[in-house]
């Protein structure tokens, strides 16, 4: 049995993964509640005949979470709106083998999101369970909660824009696995700020000052219409959401009469009344028609009526618009979900008069000073309490028989059984309320305020060995600090202080003594910056600075003197090259002539003695001659640019001679030259596109011409380049099979600081003992391939190596027996079933790859290793997770290394932990220390 697929640690309701298993038998299972121990299904499955089993847990899951709407001012919890369960699966059956079954815990919460890209723990660390727009139009009574679930320890802050200042506020605090809703009502923020804000943002900080949400933005505004009402539904992703429908209302009562008769004489005995009421809901723009259709589906629905809550149902919707056409409108027709045939009208007694109430020697008042003063009323049923909404300026009225009828409503639905309603906690709903964080005990997801402090009496009971007397450092005596101690405003040293390093890190001392070194603290030996004072590994010291300036006498006992030299441009390595010393341009009759339109070929004089040394010409007819510049600033100076030419070599001087004038002079007396005709037309020109404005340069003296290929000798036709310039940077480049005006495709060697790269037939190694070939893996092997000596290919499960002699071109097929291939590695034998691989997952779930300087928090990684379908994360000790970086600066890197050591699953990065390119490295080791995996990602 094996758990191909299970849903995720924490998961979304709406996107819960199946449970996907292999099975060649019966397969036992069940899904506990971990919250009560209680079993919620148990099954028996059958596989399919091709030994799957898919359990989808969603329907059953889904009707245990709910959403619960308070009509209150404080932020409260939701206990029912995330639960975890545990499944346990095993194979059933007697003969079935015993095993351990399989055990999973997981998570989830009532939400859903349509095609999730990404993993429920980043949606919900950075999303409120609303798809409300981020700017939102309220009025002073407007019903507004926002609904949040906490990965970790969060922070619920809203800032308050005033007219002449901002408030910024704290309106809740709660713990990691918490769903908590939070009033955001005009009317709250405004009594909390004690102002009346123009707007007012809310977002979620972490426990480091880190935001994670968006921010939700609400700005005050009038009622939109006389007809305005306000809608409350529960949305998609589980969150309750308002909206302000102010568009035409329209009121219908359908009554149903049911008349008997009755010895001819009629009698309704019953009246079914329905009382319906339809809707517009105003005016919508884009992202407003969006996000309502999230109201229609929902299956709890309220109206805020009569200053208070009522749930309704919807029984007709029309949802029809054009995409193109705003703004949008919907209609709706809903009823009460607990409508009677009965009506509820206010009554008073008489006109409601001014107030004045008598109270005996004391004058007129319109209230009493004590209520003492008051006659008397027998308490009864009807006797009037003056009660308000949180969301209304009204007030209203109840009796002390509605209030008992209220109370033992609560009472009877909170009865569990078992006898327990006498038991009664007069404190319960303050221990409703409480809730922790960390070591912090929270009322309405707010600190209590303590008083005695979380570190007082602490010295009453220190012992010299304890942890809190390590935290003590002594003045009096001498006492060492385990940990850094920074001065901001520096230390003193020294009666009075006279010796001192302040705040900025600049001494005054008396004198210094340094046993190892001293340096800059930009010192880099390498790249010769700052300065540094070490020792040398000899028993010496040595100083290495830019500039040394003496005013008085230097004496040195021994002084060697450095100079760096340098070679500029680049260089070919080829079978020829020459520097031109004299050009003449001949016709087709051999002839010198000064008409370039007869001219077909330069004739280019190579110095070959010079009276003191002779040297060959190395140059041979079809070889291909190139001259390049390319260090020349171009438009400084008149006629002066780089030149290029790539042309064909079509004849060669046999034997050396001076050049002689037209009148018979030599032009250089003492000096023999050799020769090569470079022809006019057969050059780069050739492949050039006719309107390219690059064209061949005419030879001249002074050119320095190189040998780049050959159109008919293989042995000339490859040649290396050393480069100091060009799009790699510095390089040595190696071609082949240059027959003609281009390198493309002729690449064999390429090394540079971007990577190395050889295309080779073979690889030997030299040794003391003669020639060690490496074989070149060529991959699978397919009919037709050409392969050589020492190529290895791989065949029907095997390994064959070529051995055919040098130079052979084999296209046999590899088989036992065959007298050019030699099998290394035989298909093996299928082997018993081992452990499932490990696999290591290293995910962005916050940020992204990319930054810019000065950005601060760029991206957060998270860790997540799987075997077998089982997350095995959450058993690693910290010690087998090692984060390490990689980036040209290395020392920085250690120093990054030894903060982020037994760090864990995750790591935050930001930009001071950057430098231009950098790899974040995870590597995963087994408990005996051996390595396992490693990711990294680059940012």
């Amino acid at each position: 049995m094996d758990i191909l697929k299970s849903p995720d640690a924490l998961s979304l309701c709406g996107n819960i993964k199946h449970f996907v298993i292999s099975s060649e038998r019966e397969v036992y299972f069940a899904l506990k509640d971990m919250s009560t121990g209680g079993t919620i299904v148990e099954h028996t499955y059958t596989p399919s005949n091709i030994g799957r089993i898919e359990v989808d847990v969603r329907d059953i899951i889904l009707p245990l979470l709910s959403f619960d709407l308070r009509n209150v001012l404080e932020p409260y919890r939701q206990p029912d709106i995330v639960r975890t369960f545990e499944v346990v699966i095993q194979a059933a059956g007697l003969s079935a083998p015993q095993e351990q079954p399989y055990r999973k815990e997981f998570t989830v919460i009532r939400s859903g999101v349509d095609e999730l890209a990404e993993t429920a723990d980043s949606f919900l660390k950075q999303n409120f369970l609303t798809w409300q727009p981020n700017v939102k139009a309220v009025t002073y009574y407007t019903p507004e909660y926002l609904t949040y679930y906490a990965i970790a320890a969060v922070t619920v802050k809203c800032k308050a824009h005033l007219d002449t200042e901002d408030k910024e506020i704290v309106l809740a605090q709660f713990g990691g696995g918490e769903c908590w809703t939070i009033p955001v009502q005009y009317a709250v923020i405004s009594g909390k700020v004690g102002a009346l804000p123009q707007y007012y943002d809310i977002w979620v900080e972490n426990a480091a000052g880190e935001r994670l949400t968006y921010i939700q933005r609400y700005y005050a505004s009038d009622m939109r219409s006389e007809a305005e009402a306000w809608i409350l539904f529960e949305n998609s992703l589980g969150g309750i959401d308002t909206f302000r429908a102010y568009g035409e209302s329209e009121n219908t009562a359908e009554h149903t009469h049911n008349v008997a008769e009755i010895e001819e004489v009629a009698e309704e005995y019953r009246v079914d009344t329905t009382r319906k009421f339809k809707k517009n809901t105003g005016f919508l723009d884009k992202k407003e028609r969006i996000w309502l259709l999230d109201f229609f589906p929902s299956l709890a629905k309220y109206i805020y009526t009569a200053s208070h809550l009522r749930r309704i149902v919807v029984t007709e919707s029309d949802v029809d618009y054009q995409a193109l056409e705003l703004p949008t409108n919907y209609n709706f027709t809903y009823k009460y979900a607990d409508a009677k045939p009965y009506l509820n009208i206010p009554r008073i007694d008489k006109p409601l008069e001014a107030l004045s109430i008598k109270v005996p020697d004391v004058g007129s008042f319109t209230v009493a000073p004590r209520l003492a003063e008051f006659p008397a009323l027998p308490l009864s049923e009807g006797a009037l309490f003056p009660v308000q909404d949180p969301y209304s300026e009204a007030w209203n009225t109840t009796t002390a028989g509605a209030l008992a009828s209220f109370i033992v409503k609560i009472i009877a639905s909170a009865y569990k059984g078992g006898g327990a309603i006498g038991h009664t906690h007069p404190n319960m709903s303050v221990l409703d309320a409480l809730s922790f964080m960390g070591d912090y005990l929270l009322k309405n997801a707010k600190k209590i305020s303590a008083g005695f402090a979380d570190t007082a009496g602490t010295a009453d009971t220190l012992a010299a060995l304890s942890d809190d007397w390590k935290k003590i450092l002594r003045k009096d005596i001498p006492d060492a600090a385990l940990k850094l101690i920074t001065f901001l405003e520096g230390v003193g040293f020294g009666d009075n202080g006279r010796y001192s390093i302040d705040g900025q890190g600049i001494a005054d001392l008396a004198g210094a003594v340094v046993s190892d070194f001293l340096k800059s603290s930009n010192y880099n030996a390498s790249a010769q910056k700052g300065f540094g004072f070490d020792a040398d590994g000899r028993g010496g010291y040595r100083l290495s600075l830019k500039d040394l300036l003496v005013w008085g006498k230097a004496t040195f006992h021994n002084l060697e003197l450095r100079t760096m030299s340098y070679v500029a441009g680049n260089y070919r390595i080829s079978g020829a090259g020459s520097k031109i010393a004299y050009v003449r341009w001949m016709d087709k009759n051999g002839k010198t002539t000064q008409d370039v339109s007869q001219t077909v070929a330069f004739r280019c004089y190579i110095l070959a003695d010079d009276g003191t040394m002779a040297t060959r010409n190395f140059w041979e007819v079809d070889d291909q001659a190139k001259a390049e510049e390319f260090n020349i600033e171009p438009g400084v100076y008149q006629d002066v640019a780089n030149r290029q030419y790539w042309r064909k070599v079509i004849a060669v001087s046999a034997d050396n001679a001076a050049i002689m004038s037209d009148e018979g002079a030599d032009l250089f007396p003492g000096k023999k030259f050799a020769w090569i005709d470079l022809s006019k037309g057969d050059c780069t020109d050739m492949v050039r596109k006719a309107d390219d404005p690059v064209r061949d340069d005419y030879p001249k003296a002074g050119d320095s011409i190189v040998q780049s290929g050959n159109r008919t000798k293989p042995s000339r036709q490859g040649f290396i380049d050393i480069n100091s310039t060009g799009e790699h940077g510095a390089g040595i480049v190696i071609y082949k099979d240059v027959n003609s005006y281009t390198l493309d495709g002729k690449i064999v060697g390429d090394m540079s600081k971007d990577g190395f790269l050889f295309e080779s037939r073979f690889f030997r190694l030299i040794t003391s003992g003669g020639t060690v070939p490496l074989p070149v893996d060529l991959g699978e092997w397919y009919r037709g391939m050409k392969c050589e000596y020492y190529n290895r290919v791989s065949h029907l499960g095997s390994l064959w190596l070529c051995i055919a002699p040098e130079g052979v071109v084999v296209t046999e097929e590899p088989k036992d027996g065959s007298a050019v291939w030699q099998k290394q590695v035989s298909r093996g034998e299928k082997g018993d079933k081992g452990d499932a691989a490990i696999e290591l997952h290293l995910d962005i779930v916050r940020g992204d790859m990319f930054y810019r300087e000065g950005q601060g928090f760029v991206a957060e990684l998270k860790a997540t290793v799987i075997q077998g379908g089982k997350d095995l994360t959450p058993t690693l000790h910290a010690s087998q997770m090692v984060w390490t970086r990689e980036s040209e600066d290395a020392a920085g890197d250690e120093e990054w290394n030894a903060r982020h050591r037994g760090i864990g699953d995750s790591v935050t990065i930001t930009t001071d932990d950057l430098t231009e390119v950098t790899a974040v490295v995870l590597t995963l080791y087994n408990k005996d220390g051996t390595l396992s995996a490693s990711e990294a990602v680059t940012f």
